[in-house]
């Protein structure tokens, strides 16, 4: 038998990776360069077309004037050489069948080439046709350059990773009849769905992933705001920075080699969310012998809570992370009561290994990587887990992300595209500007102090922000007196990070300060920010996207439901619009609640310590967010909101088998 499954294993992994080979092409990243002698630079655009025609969402600003436009974390390269300008525009690791220029006011073109790791392509410009009348578009490729055609050996390799976890998948489902005992394939279908109660397990999973696709239909192919799109394009274009952890472009890369659309990442977090909620409430009810009845409404709330409905088809790294912070939680929880019941988790080489990656995957938040010693202390701690696992847990991922920082990093060339002073900005950045406007403010220099601040922003610019837990101004630059802190100098960058760690000492009760504004706000009172959704809307009239804005590539927003899309964007809006006690935000969006929840369950340590343990989690990674949260945004917290959910059926069932007892 063991023979039948590797070769069952083997089959599906020699399919997946000629299907994944076969569908993917292999295009090396490439960079068109536009020289211009004369003309209207500020309307020219370059649009291209990988597939699906030349379309608004697919084109990117030929020049740059006045100001540096941000772009993948680095801006558009534009200089000028003499009469010429030169703009260097990075294309998508796509086919790339064509090229346009358009012009609103004419442009004169003087080359355009190609480059990539196989060298230069010049591409022929008739001298007749160089020139581009106002109003018209000139077609300048018909067809990718060959020499940027090339087997891709990073997504050789991932393609080759993929093929191995379906095979590993197919392995495993081939065992299941021999692993759960069963005479044959009839018997072992009916013992997975129907015995030992699981029916209701796959009740509730099929009514909480119905209820929740729903949204996915309304929101189609998902939310994102511009950071998560950041990933999405890293993904497309194979160029990483890590000012968001990049192991969310990596994950984005290769999902995309399964189903290239946000939707199917908005359907992961779906099935991932489903089937995580749906086996809690089945395990308390299966265990606790608790009825259906006293866990409904807390079912009912997460089933139609409307920021895990929204959540559940936004795209933000956020999202995987509460899903993750719920089932380490709840892992926690689950070996705690099993132990106490006499049948402990028993944890195998195989199984450390396997949740590994679910570990380093906290790691999507820099702010999260002390969990990765942290999370298997706590099992070790409780005695969940035998001590000789735990470090096992702790070294096999600390090493893998050992491995990621110090070897994924340079081969991708990551570590050419990260700037710690500016990734460091969104922890610190806020409660310096909060230090530095304020009139308690302490400095044996302040005059000099306030000079080095100045050459970031104005603190006549700072004190006329309406909310200064706005981070645009880390951007773009605002003629108003704001400079983009990523177009700062690296000598200012450094001076204002120093500026920063020699006045925090003697002004801590000014961060501080800052710190507990922005944790309170983000619990859902007042101030809070709300994203926006980045994918350009289709038209009324056709594919044109209502947003003209000239991004790279970006997946058109087109709900598969325009009523469901209607009902769902007036229940968020509804809803997150603050207005006191008995407004929407106050009951579908305060985390105060739960919070509270966790704190008095960690305080009952003595009669529920696996409650408490669950809460425990949670709130140490609260403490390491109060340190290090950018801004009052909801989803930073949102895992906060998904454990408020669970806590009181987990409490129920620890009361009740203790009880029992």
């Amino acid at each position: 038998m063991r023979k039948t499954n590797l070769t069952i294993a083997l089959s599906v992994f020699v399919l997946s990776f000629a299907c994944f080979f076969l569908k993917n092409h292999y295009y090396l990243p490439s960079t068109a360069e536009i020289i211009v002698g004369s003309g209207n630079r500020e309307e020219a655009f370059l649009f291209w077309d990988s597939g699906k025609g030349f379309s608004e969402y697919e084109k990117a600003p030929l020049f740059v004037t006045g100001r540096k436009i941000m772009r993948f974390g680095e801006p558009l390269l534009t200089r000028t050489e003499g009469v010429l300008t030169v703009s260097r525009i990075p294309l998508p690791q796509l086919p790339i069948r064509a090229l346009k220029i358009e012009a609103a006011d004419g442009l004169k073109l003087e080359s355009l080439a190609m480059e990539s790791a196989n060298g230069r392509v010049d591409l022929p410009l008739q001298r007749a046709r160089t020139g581009i009348d106002k109003g018209r578009e000139m077609v300048v490729l018909d067809g990718i350059p060959a020499s940027t055609v090339h087997l891709h050996p990073l997504l050789f390799t991932v393609h080759l990773l993929l093929a191995l976890i379906f095979g590993y998948l197919a392995y495993e489902l081939a065992g299941v009849r021999e692993r759960f005992n069963q005479p044959d394939w009839r018997s072992t279908l009916a013992f997975i769905f129907f015995r030992d109660g699981h029916w209701l397990f796959w009740d509730l999973f099929t009514v909480s992933f119905c209820v929740f696709s729903l949204w996915l239909l309304g929101q189609w192919p998902g939310v994102t705001d511009q950071d998560a799109l950041w990933n999405w394009q890293q993904s497309i274009y194979l160029d990483f920075h890590n000012y968001q952890p990049f192991i969310y472009s990596l994950f984005f890369l290769f999902a995309r080699q399964v189903w290239d659309s946000p939707a199917f990442i908005a359907l992961l977090q779906i099935t991932a969310m489903s089937a995580l909620g749906s086996y809690i409430f089945y395990f308390v009810m299966k265990y606790g012998r608790v009825r259906f009845i006293c866990i409904l409404p807390f079912y009912a709330a997460f089933l139609l809570s409307i920021p895990v409905g929204y959540f559940n088809v936004t795209i933000l790294k956020d999202v995987p992370f509460a899903i993750l912070m719920i089932f380490w939680a709840f892992l926690l929880y689950y070996a705690g009561y099993r132990k106490m019941i006499g049948k402990p988790v028993i944890f195998t080489l195989k199984g450390i290994v396997l949740l590994s990656p679910a570990l380093v995957f906290c790691t999507l938040r820099h702010s999260a990587t002390p969990h990765l010693i942290v999370i298997p202390l706590l099992f070790a701690l409780s005695k969940g887990m035998p001590v000789k696992r735990a470090i096992q847990l702790a070294a096999t991922s600390i090493a893998i992300v050992f491995v990621a920082l110090h070897g994924v990093v340079n081969v991708l060339c990551v570590q050419e595209k990260v700037d710690y002073r500016y990734g460091a900005l969104t922890a610190y950045g806020n409660p310096l500007i909060a230090m530095v406007t304020n009139k308690y403010f302490w400095s044996p220099n302040p005059k000099e102090d306030i000079a080095i601040f100045e050459k970031w922003m104005t603190l006549d610019y700072v004190k006329a922000m309406q909310d200064k837990s706005d981070v645009d101004f880390w951007w773009s630059d605002d003629d108003t007196g704001g400079l983009a802190f990523c177009n700062l100098p690296k000598k200012e960058k450094d001076d204002i990070f120093r500026l920063y760690l020699r006045r925090m000492p003697d002004n801590l009760p000014l961060i501080l300060a800052e710190r507990v504004q922005t944790f309170v706000t983000n619990l859902g009172f007042y101030g809070q920010q709300r994203h926006w959704n980045v994918f350009p809307s289709r038209g009324a009239y056709g594919d044109e996207p209502t947003d003209k804005r000239g991004s790279a590539y970006c997946p058109l927003y087109s709900p598969k439901s325009a009523w469901l899309n209607k009902i769902q964007n007036k229940l968020v809006d509804k809803s997150w619009d603050y207005r006191g006690i008995r407004g929407g935000r106050f009951i579908f969006w305060n985390m105060s609640v739960p919070l509270v929840l966790l704190i008095v369950a960690f305080l009952l340590n003595r009669w529920l310590p696996l409650s408490a343990l669950f809460s425990l989690l949670i709130l140490l990674d609260l403490f390491f967010l109060f340190a290090a949260m950018p801004s009052a945004q909801y989803r930073y917290m949102y895992f906060l909101h998904l454990a408020g959910f669970f806590i009181i059926p987990l409490a129920i069932l620890e009361i009740a088998s203790r009880t029992k007892r």
